[in-house]
């Protein structure tokens, strides 16, 4: 799109810039720790609101699983699995059925959808979209206890959260 890595991270601090999104500045395009790489919750939920006005976005976000087409390098198709919905079944174990695989919320509403993340320096985190009551929240989760390999902590604080909007 723009020739290499540092004149895309520019482009980002362009339109992070453009959506009010004060606090942060980009220097790569994969969100890993690196020196001067910063954000904050609010300007990604800046973020995650206009991006959830995009079509493609929203429904690549809001995929649970998808089977990718045969290739020559992949004759059955690659299958994928959204992090925040192949978890889901932990949390519905551990937080005592307040959600469940699919999503919904015991007391009404639906998980939408979500991207999870995980760098040492940042915990577990998570960006997310629930419909309650006919209204969507984002909620943005980060420096979770754990990893990669434990509970899924950042998950089960999203459950308890949105379980709890009345």
């Amino acid at each position: 799109i723009s020739g290499s890595e540092d004149a895309f991270a520019r482009l980002m601090n362009e339109k992070a810039l453009s959506l009010g999104m004060l606090h942060t500045h980009f220097k790569n395009a994969t969100g890993l720790h690196e020196e001067g790489h910063v954000t904050t919750l609010q300007d990604m939920a800046l973020l995650l609101d206009y991006a959830l006005d995009n079509g493609v976005f929203r429904r690549i976000f809001t995929t649970h699983q998808y089977q990718t087409e045969a290739t020559n390098l992949h004759e059955q198709g690659i299958f994928l699995e959204s992090t925040l919905f192949g978890r889901l079944d932990e949390a519905e174990r551990e937080t005592g059925g307040l959600v469940d695989s699919l999503g919904q919320l015991s007391g009404g509403g639906w998980i939408l959808g979500g991207k999870t993340g995980y760098t040492p320096e940042a915990g577990l985190c998570l960006a997310s979209v629930a419909q309650i009551h006919d209204k969507e929240y984002l909620l943005l989760t980060a420096g979770a206890c754990g990893s990669t390999s434990t509970l899924p902590y950042h998950i089960f604080d999203a459950v308890e959260v949105y379980s709890h909007i009345q």
